[in-house]
C-alpha cells in the first residue's frame, strides 16, 4: 500500500508541524511494517525576486497543489490541518488528515491580522474535515473538533505523537558539562537554579503568567527567607518579549534575573532543559504540548496548566496549575525548588509518563487508520 505525506513547507517555519511530519515519515520508514510503502511530499517557494507574502501565498496555494497532483497513493496523509485544503486536490475517499488543535479558533486575540488568519483557517479546516479520517493528537482535540465542527465520532481516532530519543538526562555526561560551563559563562548565568520555559511567543503561551509566577516566587521566597531556594533566574528560550513584557519585568523588577534566548538549535535544546531546576508551561491552551514531555524526559520537575490537552499529556507526572493562578504557580515553584522530595518525586514520575509517547506506537497506530481508509476505498469500489 503506496502512502504519500503531504508534509510542510520548511520556509513556513512551524516547527512542530515540520517534526511531526519528519518523525512519524521516519517512524513509519523504520517500522518494518511490509504493507506499508512510504513517501514524503513537499515543495519550496517559487524562486525569484517575489515579495515575501507573495512567495508564501503562491507556494502554499499554487505550486504546492499543482505538485501534488501527481501522487498516485492509496492513502495521502496530510500531515497538518493547515494544509487541510489540499484536499480538495486529491481523490476524497484516499485522505487522511492529522488535526493538531484548534487555536485558531479558540484561542487567538481577536486582532485585524488574526480574525484573516481565521477566516483563512476555516477554509483549510472545511477541506481537512472532507478527509473519510482524522487523526487527532490528543483526546482534548478530538473533544473541540467534536463541539465546534459537528464531526462524526467515528471518523475521528486520537494518535498520540511521539518523543524524540534524543531528549534524556545529560548531567553527568562529560560533554553536557562543558557545554553547561560555555553555556553560563556566555550568557552571565551564575545562579545555580533555573527556572525554564521553552516556547515561541503567542498569547496562548502566557508569557505574561510566567513573569508574573517568577515575580511572586521572588516575592514569596523574601517573606520565607530562611527556607528559600536562594538565587534563582527565569530563561525562557525560543519567545519574543513584547513591550509589554519588558514593562511588567521592569515594574516587578527582575529585570536582572530573566534571560531570554530567541533561538536554540533543536541539538541544544536537551542541554538546556538539562540546565533547569524546574520547568514552568502555563500555556492556555495546547493541542498536545511536546515542552513538558520533553522536560520530564530530561529528569525536570514539570509545572503546567491545568486546561485543555495539558492534563492528558503530563498525567500526574506534573503539578497542574491554572493559568491565571499566579499565586498557586509562584507556590508549586517555591516548593519543588526548596523541597528535594517534591523535586524528586516529580523527576521520577516524569521518566515514567515519556515512555507512553513513542514515535513507533504512533507510526503503528497511525498505520491502522490507513488500512481503514483503504478498506473503506474497498467498500465503496464494490458498492459501486
Amino acid at each position: 500500500m503506496k502512502i504519500t505525506l503531504f508534509n510542510d513547507m520548511s520556509e513556513e517555519g512551524f516547527l512542530s508541524m515540520d517534526r511531526y511530519g519528519r518523525s512519524l515519515g521516519a517512524a513509519l520508514r523504520a517500522s518494518g511494517l511490509p504493507d506499508l510503502e512510504v513517501t514524503d511530499f513537499t515543495t519550496t517557494f517559487p524562486g525569484g525576486p517575489v515579495p515575501g507574502f507573495l512567495r508564501r501565498f503562491t507556494g502554499r496555494y499554487l505550486k504546492y497543489p499543482w505538485q501534488m497532483q501527481r501522487s498516485k497513493a492509496a492513502v495521502n496523509h496530510v500531515t497538518d490541518h493547515s494544509y487541510g485544503f489540499l484536499t480538495y486536490f486529491l481523490p476524497r475517499r484516499n485522505c487522511v488528515v492529522t488535526c493538531h488543535d484548534l487555536a485558531p479558533l479558540l484561542a487567538e486575540t481577536p486582532t485585524l491580522k488574526s480574525r484573516i488568519k481565521k477566516q483563512v483557517w476555516k477554509i483549510a479546516l472545511r477541506g481537512a474535515l472532507r478527509a473519510p479520517f482524522i487523526i487527532t493528537v490528543s483526546e482534548s482535540t478530538r473533544r473541540d473538533i467534536l463541539k465546534y465542527t459537528g464531526c462524526p465520532a467515528d471518523r475521528l481516532h486520537v494518535v498520540y505523537n511521539g518523543l524524540s530519543e534524543r531528549f534524556g538526562v545529560l548531567k553527568d555526561s562529560t560533554e553536557y558539562k562543558a557545554w553547561e560551563k560555555a553555556f553560563r559563562e556566555k550568557h552571565g548565568i551564575t545562579e545555580e537554579k533555573i527556572v525554564l520555559h521553552v516556547g515561541r511567543y503567542s498569547p496562548r503561551k502566557n508569557f505574561e503568567g510566567v513573569l508574573n509566577a517568577f515575580a511572586a516566587l521572588t516575592e514569596l521566597a523574601a517573606r520565607e527567607s530562611a527556607a528559600g531556594p536562594g538565587p534563582v533566574r527565569l530563561l525562557q528560550v525560543g519567545g519574543e518579549f513584547t513591550p509589554e513584557h519588558q514593562a511588567l519585568i521592569a515594574r516587578a523588577g527582575i529585570g536582572g534575573r530573566v534571560t531570554r534566548i530567541a533561538f536554540m538549535p533543536d541539538e541544544e535544546l536537551p542541554h538546556v532543559y538539562n540546565l533547569a531546576s524546574v520547568f514552568l508551561f502555563p500555556s492556555f491552551y495546547e493541542g498536545f504540548g511536546w515542552p513538558p514531555l520533553e522536560a520530564m524526559a530530561c529528569g525536570i520537575p514539570v509545572i503546567t496548566s491545568n486546561t485543555s490537552s495539558l492534563p492528558e499529556v503530563a498525567g500526574e507526572a506534573a503539578r497542574l496549575v491554572g493559568p491565571e493562578d499566579t499565586a498557586g504557580m509562584a507556590r508549586a515553584l517555591f516548593e519543588v525548588l526548596t523541597d528535594k522530595q517534591v523535586a524528586a518525586d516529580l523527576r521520577k514520575k516524569g521518566l515514567e509518563r515519556v515512555k507512553l509517547f513513542s514515535w513507533q506506537r504512533c507510526a503503528e497506530q497511525t498505520a491502522e487508520v490507513y488500512r481503514k481508509t483503504a478498506l473503506q476505498q474497498g467498500r465503496s469500489k464494490t458498492k459501486n
